[in-house]
This record gives C-alpha cells, sequence and structure tokens, in this order.
C-alpha cells in the first residue's frame, strides 16, 4: 500500500513537473516571439512598392515600406475612414524632398498588429500618403494630371505606409531579393531568435535623420551621402551632380569595399533636405540585403553578387560569379572561403 502510495506520488509530481516545465517553455517562446517579427514583402501596387501587412480593428491593410519617411503609419485619406478607434490629436505641416508642402491630420491608436505580433502602445497615424504617392510618380516636374491618375490608381491597393518613425525603434532587416522583412528588439534577438548571421556584411555608422537613414559611400563624383529610402522606387541624385546627365551609373564603395553599382536618375532635392546628395531607392535593395540597427546608429549592408545568403531559415538558390567580377574588390577573409566552393560546383 505504501509503495502504491509513493509511485502515484511519484508520477504525480513528475507529471507536475512536466507541466510546469511545458508551460515555461511556452511561455517563454512566446515572449521571445515578440522580439522578433518576419513578414513576407508583397509588391501590390503600380509603383511596384514593398508593401507588408497590417492589421487594425480586424482589418487588413497594406502598407508600404517606407524608410524614408518620418511618419509611424501613414494612410490614404479613404483608407483611415475605416479606423473607428482613434483620437485626434491635431494638424501638422510637412515637405517632401522636393520641397513640396502637404498638411496632415494627426491621429493616435492603442494597437495594431504585424504579423503574428501585436504592437501595443501609442501610435500616430497621419492622412499623407496620398502625397507619397504623387511623390513617387512625379521625379523632376512639378504634379502633372498623369501623376494624379496613376496615384488614385494606386491608392486602390496600398492603403498606406509605415515609415521611420516606426522604425526607429528597432532593428530592422530589409531582404528584399528574397521578399522578406525582418524587426527585431536588437541584433541579438534578430541572430538569436530570427536565425540571421550579419558575419559577411559591411558595417558602417548612419546617420538618424528624422525622415530616415543616411549612410555616405563613395562614387565616381566623390563622397555622397545618401538616404535610405524604401519608399523610393528608384536611386537619385542631385542634379547639380550629373551635370547636363539624366541618369548614369556609378559603382558604389563602403569602407573600401565595393558594393556593386548603381543607376541614378537626376532630381532636384530641396535645401529642407540639405544633409543628403542623393537617394538609394528599392532598385538598390532588391540587389543587396540591408539590416538597419536605428538604436545604435549602424548599418550592414550585404551585396549580392558578392557571396552567398546566410539567412539559416529561408532557402537561397545558389549565385554564381567569376573572378573577373571579384578583381579589385575587398573580401572578408569569409567571403574568401566561400569562392573555392562555388568554383568547385560549378
Amino acid at each position: 500500500m505504501i509503495k502504491a502510495l509513493s509511485l502515484g506520488c511519484i508520477v504525480t509530481i513528475g507529471s507536475l513537473g512536466v507541466f510546469i516545465y511545458s508551460f515555461y517553455e511556452t511561455s517563454r517562446r512566446s515572449l521571445t516571439k515578440k522580439h522578433f517579427i518576419k513578414i513576407p514583402i508583397r509588391y501590390l501596387s503600380i509603383l511596384k512598392g514593398p508593401h507588408i501587412e497590417v492589421e487594425i480593428e480586424k482589418q487588413k491593410f497594406y502598407f508600404l515600406i517606407d524608410s524614408g519617411s518620418d511618419t509611424q503609419l501613414s494612410f490614404q485619406s479613404k483608407a483611415i475612414q475605416k479606423i473607428q478607434n482613434k483620437h485626434f490629436i491635431g494638424n501638422s505641416t510637412n515637405y517632401n524632398f522636393k520641397g513640396i508642402k502637404y498638411n496632415s491630420e494627426i491621429y493616435e491608436i492603442e494597437t495594431f498588429k504585424i504579423g503574428e505580433s501585436l504592437i501595443s502602445y501609442k501610435t500616430k497615424i497621419s492622412t499623407d500618403h496620398d502625397e507619397a504617392i504623387r511623390k513617387a510618380n512625379n521625379w523632376n516636374k512639378e504634379p502633372s494630371l498623369s501623376s494624379w491618375v496613376w496615384g488614385k490608381i494606386d491608392s486602390w491597393m496600398s492603403h498606406g505606409k509605415i515609415g521611420n518613425g516606426f522604425f526607429k525603434n528597432f532593428v530592422c532587416y530589409f531582404d528584399f531579393p528574397d521578399e522578406t522583412f525582418c524587426i527585431a528588439k536588437d541584433l541579438g534577438s534578430l541572430m538569436k531568435e530570427g536565425g540571421y548571421s550579419l558575419e559577411p556584411f559591411i558595417s558602417t555608422s548612419i546617420e538618424v535623420a528624422p525622415f530616415g537613414p543616411i549612410v555616405k559611400m563613395e562614387t565616381k563624383w566623390g563622397s555622397k551621402a545618401f538616404l535610405l529610402d524604401t519608399g523610393s522606387t528608384r536611386s537619385l541624385i542631385q542634379q547639380k551632380s550629373l551635370l547636363d546627365e539624366e541618369e548614369t551609373k556609378s559603382d558604389l564603395f563602403l569602407e573600401n569595399f565595393h558594393l556593386g553599382s548603381c543607376c541614378f536618375t537626376s532630381c532636384y532635392i530641396s535645401p529642407l533636405f540639405s544633409g543628403i546628395d542623393g537617394i538609394l531607392g528599392v532598385d538598390f535593395f532588391k540587389e543587396r540585403v540591408v539590416c538597419i540597427d536605428y538604436l545604435q546608429k549602424k548599418a550592414y549592408i550585404y551585396h549580392i553578387p558578392l557571396a552567398t545568403r546566410l539567412c539559416t531559415k529561408s532557402s537561397y538558390s545558389r549565385l554564381k560569379f567569376s573572378t573577373q567580377e571579384t578583381m579589385g574588390v575587398h573580401l572578408t577573409k569569409y567571403q574568401e572561403s566561400l569562392i573555392p566552393a562555388y568554383f568547385a560546383a560549378d
């Protein structure tokens, strides 16, 4: 009888221990999961801008990822009317990079959802997305009828944008070649919970301006400061840099490392944005993986043609390159170790 009771106690205690451990692990994973979010990117709009799905009040919206905007969440004017629990704060006046003024209504919401994660702190939302569409369609000229028409068509597909005002609190991993966007609490969460490695990336210090992150690179025009702007479909350079040319290509170097070349379009940039000489847009991001640590003011950039992709939780196609492409290019020891493996596999 005593043995039976003892055995029963052991089984009960063991079961309780398993339950407590299971509960602990579940809780730990659920807490950990909040430190890292991985979201697929969709190119839904006419402008081919990268969008992610955001849920507010059980309604799905598609927001342009715009690292070159100071907004947190910005809505197309009709879309914001669908949000019921918003609190009006006031109005604000803003300027785009060409110096064109536009007005916004500012509201505040309590929560919204990205992927499977609930963002539960007060977030400002505004109504300036219509202007963002017009900006993206109109590089060198004043607003035209055609840009207005394209903007209206695009607004049916794109509900707004999520910008630098939100990103500045996190580490953001822009993997446009793999159509993936990640948000992490810090680099440790990105690596441990997301399974990413930044070993072959080129790191550099950046300036985090209210309108976005600024990185300095060497070009054929000398050292230039570029806004890393995923809200711009193409890369731009201040008109005075190109002189009489409307479009040209330049190699890019960061910390003496070659990051490939990029095609730039001549564009007027307002003196209000005197800290930048140009913009690196979606065309730049589609050939590179970019990680921005806003809190530490660091950027990590990885040029696809020079090495293989390193995310441990995604499948990548094998990239081929020749010795001629790597001549004159500074490679890390890790990148150099990859070259023989590629040639052996051919």
